[in-house]
């Protein structure tokens, strides 16, 4: 081939990708927004199967109990999601925008059990999830120790859309300021407005009506890995939360509540060592209280451990979907170089 007809060939070829691109970005710009609550997922499922022991084990996945909510072991737990039915011959155009979709089938000409997940089907920012078995022991199996990929991918695509929103109308003026004075940048959006700022100390609150949603983030320097220790950990959020969140009344502060359940992992985020607490917190001395997230992360470019504590005070909801919005903030955090 000579090489006149190979760039030709190169042209040709970078065009048709161009030409691809476009058309992918042109085709999800026409598409419509999803609809529905966040938490809530759509099954496609007929009313039999739903009401049998498939329906029952794809059941007990999505609609156990979130954890380390005030209510978590007790009458009026909060699911993980919200389930809403549909058979496969009422899922018309008008479910169809729906933000988080499964579409169950059980065929006995399949070969084999499979999921798929595909993104932006229907409409923009949607989640489709594809089950699909030849049998219902098939399928059964098929979801069997599937409960973590499941969850996770919805709970996921729950958070991803808040974090798009909190880029799409940031406050420009709170993230610069986080990333001048303390060298970090967490993708807050408008409504959210620093409350305290001092040193290695910043307490950002968003007051919708009857709702607190909090993050403090501090910051002290890194000597060894056993601090990151759970242990270690939690004494060290106490004291932060005891010296620096007062409560109303005299004598009152913020506190890890140690009777509930504190769920704790650590992952690796960008890079950096990650420790996750989450549990609730309560005002000593005082009646507020409510759920908690807190990431700590290892800031070696800076010799220090960071700690982003996010928290809620909603007692007249529910307080899932106000915690996930608190968590995907903590999903945005970064540390920039200089």
């Amino acid at each position: 081939m000579s090489k006149k007809i190979l760039a030709l060939t190169l042209i040709a070829v970078i065009a048709a990708g161009m030409i691809s691109c476009n058309s992918e970005k042109s085709h999800r710009a026409l598409m419509p927004p999803i609809t529905g609550r966040p938490g809530e997922v759509t099954l496609v499922m007929s009313t039999e199967l739903y009401d049998g022991f498939v329906g029952d084990s794809l059941y007990a996945i999505l609609c156990q109990e979130e954890p380390a909510l005030p209510q978590s072991g007790m009458d009026g737990a909060e699911p993980m999601f919200d389930l809403i039915q549909i058979p496969p011959t009422g899922f018309g155009n008008i479910f169809k925008s729906n933000r988080n979709i499964i579409i169950a089938k059980i065929d006995p000409n399949l070969k084999q059990s499979a999921i798929s997940v595909e993104r932006d089907y229907w409409a923009k920012n949607q989640l489709l999830i594809r089950l699909g078995a030849p049998s219902k022991e098939a399928f059964v199996n098929l979801i069997d120790n599937k409960d973590d990929f499941l969850i996770n991918t919805i709970r996921d695509a729950e958070i991803d859309r808040q974090i798009y929103l909190n880029r799409k109308y940031e406050n420009t003026e709170l993230v610069n300021q986080l990333k001048r004075k303390h060298k970090m940048v967490i993708q807050f959006p408008k409504g959210w407005q620093p409350r305290v700022d001092t040193g290695n100390f910043m307490w950002v609150q968003y007051n919708p009506p009857d709702i607190t949603q909090g993050v403090l983030v501090y910051y002290y320097p890194y000597h060894s890995e056993e601090q990151l220790e759970y242990e270690n950990m939690i004494l060290a959020t106490d004291e932060w939360l005891k010296a620096r969140v007062p409560g109303s009344k005299k004598g009152s502060y913020m506190s890890l509540e140690l009777r509930a359940p504190v769920y704790s992992k650590v992952f690796s985020k960008d890079g950096h060592y990650v420790r996750e607490l989450k549990g609730l917190w309560d005002m000593q001395n005082g009646t507020m209280g409510g759920p908690f997230i807190c990431w700590s992360f290892v800031d070696e470019g800076n010799s220090r451990i960071v700690s982003v504590f996010g928290f809620v005070f909603a007692p007249k909801y529910n307080k899932r979907n106000h915690i996930r919005k608190v968590e995907s903030l903590l999903k945005t955090v970064s540390f920039p170089e200089e």
